[in-house]
């Protein structure tokens, strides 16, 4: 792939990102989760450890370190704790993609790093969906979602899905600005995990992903890929609409 170059930060979206920034961790502070913003993929995966007992699902080969090479050039991960003990996690992992999103997935470069890829891993992606080959450039795939069930449940469950959205998507241009971020997932979890369609406005059904060595996917079900553009993002999450 392609390394696309990173455009600086202009004055006015520092301010904007760092601002806002405070207020989603002031929030989830105030509901007594602690955000940590770790480049170690190993402690995302640990935390993953006690999420899959309490019903979450297994990092996928994207965001796990012992099939991506993973780190601060390339991505991040946040991990909320309660006393010390994650109670929600997000990552991201930026990739540059010069054939078209929908290529760079059904090739898998998208998916697998090259030395990933050399080891002939047995998996496939099949992208029934328009217009995804516009996307190029550096985007930033977000995934690793998880929320303790006991989160699940509260009165304030919404809420804190999308201040931690919010603080991924907001980390993610202030350290990488890319020009789009996307995710994959079931579209049942799409709500509740802080994506929605006001926020998006992309909603690319029809993606099936198989990978043998990774216990959550099937060649019957179908996932929803999401994608948003820089545009878009600036308009959403820093109140800076286009003209």
């Amino acid at each position: 792939m392609t390394a696309f170059p990173r455009a600086p930060l202009s004055p006015r979206e520092k301010e904007a990102v760092s601002t806002r920034l405070y207020d989603h961790g002031n929030s989830l502070l105030k509901a007594g989760i602690h955000v940590e913003l770790t480049w170690d993929f190993n402690t995302l995966k640990s935390a993953n450890r006690i999420a899959t007992k309490k019903g979450g699902i297994p990092l996928m080969p994207l965001f796990d370190p012992e099939r991506t090479e993973l780190g601060a050039r390339n991505g991040f991960a946040l991990i909320g704790r309660v006393d010390g003990a994650p109670v929600c996690t997000m990552a991201a992992v930026l990739r540059h993609v010069d054939v078209g999103l929908q290529d760079s997935l059904e090739d898998l470069t998208l998916l697998y790093d090259r030395a990933a890829l050399d080891l002939e891993p047995d998996a496939w992606c099949e992208v029934d969906a328009d217009g995804l080959n516009d996307i190029r450039g550096r985007v930033l795939m977000l995934g690793a979602l998880w929320r303790d069930p006991a989160l699940r449940t509260a009165a304030s469950a919404s809420a804190v899905g999308e201040h931690l959205f919010a603080m991924a998507v907001l980390n993610g241009y202030r350290i990488h600005k890319p020009n789009y971020f996307a995710g994959m997932m079931a579209a049942g979890d799409v709500e509740w995990l802080g994506y929605d369609k006001e926020r998006f406005r992309q909603f690319h059904h029809g993606v099936r992903y198989v990978d043998a060595a990774w216990p959550h996917t099937d060649a019957e079900t179908r996932s929803a890929l999401v994608t948003m553009s820089r545009a878009r993002m600036k308009s959403m999450f820093l109140g800076m609409p286009s003209a």
